[in-house]
This record gives structure tokens, sequence and C-alpha cells, in this order.
């Protein structure tokens, strides 16, 4: 089974995956382990072989938590060199493409040698987004959506979609102290209400079940998620 969570910056998905991990393990007698756990806390790898042993030691759990995919070095300084450029990277179109290119590579590479042999052994895979926020976030920088989902067809769906949704002074207040704020998204009004739009967009389509979390404690929040999922475990 596959469970994926959507939805803004700071909304608090990497957290609910954790917490929601830890209710199906403790009302089901399962063991949970985070894919940035086994990669000694980083979502970066050197080679190919270290994404093997990260398989191997997920293997050994029931449920993992997991980012949509995990990135090469060069990966990396691609994703920085967008999120801390100036604002004008929005009309950097060759950037993008190359960018998503990227993250689509990565993206099989992280199915094809962890994901899918996690699957196959019937394990729970929970996600920190999915490839419905790549289309969100890839496309605002000039790229149409239908350009980014064609990049994805084919690629599987997740049977759970949830959108944790907060409205725009939320998200405001959430992102006030984060690193997000320093890239060029947070420094453009425009863009953020663009990518507000682009997950309502995606939200949408891909038929997500909507949470909103405003006034929600996180604990509150994992509880609200627990019963959604449990719902499928269950049946």
């Amino acid at each position: 089974m596959v469970i994926s969570l959507s939805g803004y910056d700071g909304m608090g998905k990497s957290t609910s995956v954790d917490l929601l991990m830890e209710k199906i393990c403790e009302n089901h007698g399962l063991k949970g382990m985070s894919a940035l756990k086994a990669n000694n806390g980083t979502e970066v790898y050197e080679n190919i072989e270290q994404v093997d042993d990260i398989y191997k030691v997920l293997s050994r759990y029931d449920v993992i938590t997991t980012r949509f995919y995990f990135r090469s070095n060069k990966m990396q300084k691609l994703q920085e060199m967008v999120m801390f450029a100036e604002t004008d990277v929005f009309d950097n179109t060759e950037l993008i493409k190359e960018v998503t290119d990227a993250a689509r590579q990565e993206a099989q590479i992280w199915y094809d040698h962890v994901i899918w042999k996690l699957l196959r052994k019937n394990k729970i895979i929970i996600y920190d987004r999915y490839y419905y926020d790549e289309i969100a976030y890839r496309s605002l920088y000039n790229l149409k959506k239908e350009y980014i989902e064609r990049k994805y067809i084919g690629y599987p769906e997740s049977n759970i979609r949830i959108h944790l949704f907060g409205d725009m002074d939320l998200i405001r207040e959430r992102n006030r102290t984060r690193i997000d704020m320093k890239t060029a998204l947070f420094n453009c009004e425009d863009k953020m209400m663009e990518l507000y739009q682009n997950i309502e967009y995606i939200s949408k389509k891909y038929n997500m079940i909507r949470m909103d979390i405003k006034g929600k404690t996180r604990d509150e929040v994992a509880e609200d998620l627990y019963t959604i999922v449990n719902g499928y475990l269950e049946a």
C-alpha cells in the first residue's frame, strides 16, 4: 500500500508521515523505519550501491516513510540552484527543464531500487510528497502542468492521496521561521499564490482526501490521518 501526503510547505507533511507511521505500528503490531534515518538523516546519496543499502535496511521493517525520491549529488546541486537563486529563476526555463528531467530520473531510480522491491514484500509506504507535488512546484517556472504530467505517465499512483490543507494566513505563519522563507519562491507573493492554486489543482485532479489542519495540533492531525488510513488497512 502506498499513502501520499501532499500540500504547501510548512503544512507538517514530514512530521505527519512519521507520526502516522508510529500510530500504524502501535495499533497493528508492526515495525516502522524512516528512509531518511536509514540513510543517516540525509536524502542525498553518493552512488547506486548506497541506494541498495538503504533498501536492505528498510526491508527489515513493515511501515516505511520516505520522500518522493532521494537525490544524487548532482541533483542536490541543481535543486539548490533553483531554491536559492534570485527571483528571476522563474524565467530560467532551461534550468527548470533540466531539474525536472533529473527529478524524474531520480524518482525512477528510487522506485526501481527501493519502493518496488518493498511493495513486493507487502510493505506500507508513506510518502512525504509524491509526483503530484512535482507538478504543482515545477510548473511555477514557466512550464505547463501538462508538460510535467506527461513525464509521469505510467508512474504508479498512490493508493491513498491526502492533501494537508491550510489557507494563506496559516501558510505564511507556518513558514515565517523556516529556511524556505529565504528561497526565491517565498520572496515572490505572486508565485506563492500561484503555488497555492497549483496545489488546489492537483488536489482536485488526483481526487485527494482534503484535510484542513487549521487549529489542530500535530497529534490531532496524526490522529485524523490514522482514522482515514486505518479504514483502508482494515478493509
